[in-house]
């Protein structure tokens, strides 16, 4: 299949060059010239894509890295929560006795002022 391609590439090429007296070194030139133009328009076009693509994974990595701190700061509310639930509940023992104490003396007063 390639063999027969080329060789009918080869008439072409030989009937162009009769036809128009363009010999090959100049046809050869030419399509080379055209390749390199149609090569740097691809990449004219393919580069802002790749830099976006680039951009775009950059990204990635830093909401990545950013979800992984938003979680180690849950687990530290978390523990700051705990440790803020016990000290709550040690407040609650020690005050207890001074709450009781409040009332009982509250108690006492308003009998005392009644009487």
């Amino acid at each position: 299949m390639l063999g027969f391609m080329a060789k009918t590439t080869d008439k072409a090429a030989e009937k162009t060059t009769e036809k128009s007296s363009v010999s090959p070194e100049e046809l050869l030139h030419s399509a080379r010239h055209l390749v390199g133009r149609v090569t740097g328009v691809a990449e004219t076009v393919v580069d802002p894509f790749t830099q976006l693509m680039e951009r775009q994974r950059e990204l990635a990595d830093h909401m990545t890295a950013w979800a992984q701190l938003q979680h180690q700061l849950a687990d530290r509310m978390l523990e700051w929560a705990a440790l803020q639930r016990q000290i709550v509940e040690v407040s609650a023992v020690w005050v207890a006795p001074a709450e009781s104490a409040a009332k009982v003396t509250s108690r006492l007063l308003h009998k005392i002022s009644d009487e």
